[in-house]
């Protein structure tokens, strides 16, 4: 385990240090560390697989590459490195800024010992898991798979992630499975604490004091955790196995990169020429926005997004700062909005295909009660499905109070971009029809986890106790609403259970609708040698692909749409349909698990999803216990039986 640890930390985090030191880049240095490793694993992954070399070539090219930046610094960059040094004096001669950072890391690593990583059945860590043993398939070949196109960059199909964790599992002679509590929890606080930097530097326009913004980092990290693990899915369990979970860091050092590029008066105090520090930080915010892109398209969005919003705001705040009546910048601001939509139509004439919009009829998105002719109706995300999921009665209290305290948020621009992120993205009806023609409406609304609100409530909940943040709501009403801006995310509490799409992906996994549940069909499969395919219902393949080195017939959890019926599963069997699989594995699985809470709640998945049991009919039963030397039984327990299909 500890091997696991430190060679995740080592790659995820040591060459982008390096980096970080020889640029002198001295603020959120986390931050881009994480994003300059992410490029360097790029960077060295796109590099052995063109080459065709392998993986003891990639983790070499690394130790060369980390000894020539290490000699760099020694041999030519001592005074960066005295720099350096007195740096992390500074920030650790910091009691607050320390304080906090070590109370956010202590509090999740107790956390994550009493919860472990989140295996409950179906979540989409047994896909990863899948993916990451196919990337093993190709290191136990010698290679890392084949050569990378640049088609691959740009739609994010490298599998740059998968390539880091099975390198991992195969350095340290472990399975896939075994690395989950130490990756997991490892990726899980970097982005805990990158989480606390980034807020940290966002509350530095807000808040006077250091213990103030150190508070305020603190609780943002806090909310974060909490709030993603109420409303959507866990960050830091549900997609810690995931590219996003890093990815997600990427994405807060390109928004420090635009911090930075709109702090223009600290730019005019130390001396320094503005030309430098927009070209300086473009360039920053360019290399992460690249990174991003590559490593999982979504936080590339998410980037471009923020970056256009908060620009946006930027102008708009300027024409109601001007002088002029609300009547002109009204009719200012209208105009823009309607060039602006005028325009979008145009280009939407111009790039796609002006059939119907590709809408599933799952309900994600509403069809307005209009239509632009020649286009057909417009759509925005559903409001009272996905959108108050996400948002969540907690959401809806940060928004009031971000509204009470508007003049003092006013003065940060990215937060008050993020904020009305919203009305620009998921409800705005020519970009829908966009991002609906290029992704679906299936991720249509993870673009709500834009929207600041963890760094808002924090931010809100200092203020409103200290003697700057007093005239915002009185005492008698600062006191209930942070009560409840607590209780409606801290899960169990009967406040919480008021939304009625509450998760619990922040609690421990039952056992009975977690993987362990099937455990011994798990040992008794990785015991077999080689890889060989299985027949099983979609449910128990889904584990099965992911824990073990074999295959099975299904898409993720559900049925493949060519085929009506899974293909052990028929009604009648004189015919022997089952003939054609000859020498595959057929594990019958009828030990029923849990009814799903998140499923139930969530409608991610349906929440009798483990009640595998209805996928075996009662004919194919009888027909195996008919014909026991076609199906020769391997192995029993309890309710589950694995069979070979006789040759």
């Amino acid at each position: 385990m500890m091997g696991a640890i430190v060679i995740h930390l080592l790659i995820t985090v040591l060459p982008g240090y390096l980096l970080v030191i020889l640029l002198g880049i001295r603020r959120q240095q986390l931050l881009f560390s994480v994003a300059f490793s992410s490029g360097v694993l790029i960077a060295l992954v796109s590099l052995t697989r063109n080459y065709i070399l392998g993986p003891s070539e990639l983790l070499t090219g690394y130790a060369i590459l980390t000894a020539f930046l290490g000699g760099l610094l020694w041999f030519a960059g001592r005074p960066l490195l005295h720099a350096q040094g007195s740096a992390l004096a500074a920030a650790w001669g910091n009691a607050a800024w320390r304080n906090g950072l070590l109370a956010t890391a202590v509090l999740f690593l107790a956390w994550y010992a009493w919860t472990g990583p989140y295996t409950e059945v179906p979540a989409d860590l047994f896909r990863h898991l899948e993916f990451t043993r196919i990337q093993l398939g190709y290191i136990e070949q010698g290679n890392l798979g084949p050569p990378l196109r640049l088609t691959h960059l740009v739609t994010q199909h490298g599998g740059f992630w998968y390539v880091l964790i099975a390198l991992e599992a195969w350095a340290t002679g472990s399975e896939p499975d075994a690395l989950l509590a130490p990756v997991m929890g490892m990726s899980g606080l970097l982005f805990l604490l990158a989480v606390y930097t980034f807020s940290h530097r966002l509350a530095e326009s807000l808040l006077e004091t250091p213990r103030a913004r150190s508070l305020a980092a603190f609780l943002a990290a806090l909310f974060t955790a909490l709030q993603l693990g109420t409303s959507a899915f866990s960050f830091v369990r549900y997609y810690s196995l995931a590219p996003v979970i890093l990815n997600c860091i990427v994405f807060l050092a390109a928004q420090v990169c635009l911090l930075d590029l709109l702090a223009r008066r600290e730019a005019y105090a130390k001396g320094r020429r503005l030309r430098g520090v927009i070209a300086g930080n473009g360039l920053l915010w360019l290399i992460c926005f690249g990174i991003a892109l590559v490593m999982h398209q979504q936080e590339g969005l998410f980037i471009l997004l923020m970056g256009v919003a908060t620009l946006a705001w930027v102008v708009v705040d300027r024409w109601l700062r001007s002088g002029a009546s609300v009547g002109r910048n009204l009719t200012l601001l209208i105009l823009a909005c309607s060039a602006l939509y005028c325009i979008g139509i145009l280009g939407l004439e111009l790039a796609f295909d002006r059939s119907a919009i590709p809408v599933d009829g799952s309900g994600k998105v509403v069809a307005l009660p209009l239509a632009v002719p020649g286009f057909g109706p417009l759509h925005i995300l559903h409001p009272g499905y996905q959108f108050a999921e996400t948002i969540t009665i907690w959401g809806g209290l940060v928004a009031l109070l971000f509204i009470s305290g508007w003049r003092h948020f006013r003065e940060q621009p990215w937060l008050v971009a993020g904020m009305l992120l919203p009305l620009l993205t998921v409800f705005n009806p020519v970009f829908v029809d966009i991002y609906l023609r290029i992704e679906g409406e299936h991720s249509l609304w993870r673009l709500l986890f834009l929207v600041p609100l963890a760094q808002v409530a924090a931010i809100w909940v200092v203020r409103a106790f200290s003697g700057a943040g007093r005239a915002t709501l009185p005492r008698w009403l600062s006191l209930p609403a942070t009560a409840l801006l607590f209780l409606l995310v801290v899960p169990g509490t009967p406040v919480a259970a008021l939304n009625p799409h509450v998760r619990s992906t922040n609690l421990p996994v039952p056992e009975a609708n977690s993987a362990q549940y099937w455990g011994d069909l798990v040992d008794a499969m990785n015991a077999l040698p080689g890889s060989e395919q299985v027949l099983t219902d979609p449910v128990t393949g889904y584990v099965l692909s992911a824990l073990t080195p074999h295959r099975t017939f299904r898409y993720k959890f559900f049925a493949d749409a060519l085929y009506q019926a899974f293909p052990f599963a028929f009604d009648d069997y004189t015919d022997d349909p089952l003939s054609r699989y000859r020498g595959w594995l057929l594990a019958v699985n009828l030990r029923d698990g849990a009814t799903s809470e998140t499923g139930r709640r969530s409608g991610h998945w349906p929440a009798d999803i483990m009640q595998v049991s209805r996928y075996y009919p009662e004919a194919l039963r009888q027909h195996l216990a008919a014909h026991p030397d076609r199906y020769g039984e391997i192995w029993s327990g309890g309710d589950i039986t694995l069979y070979r299909i006789a040759r």
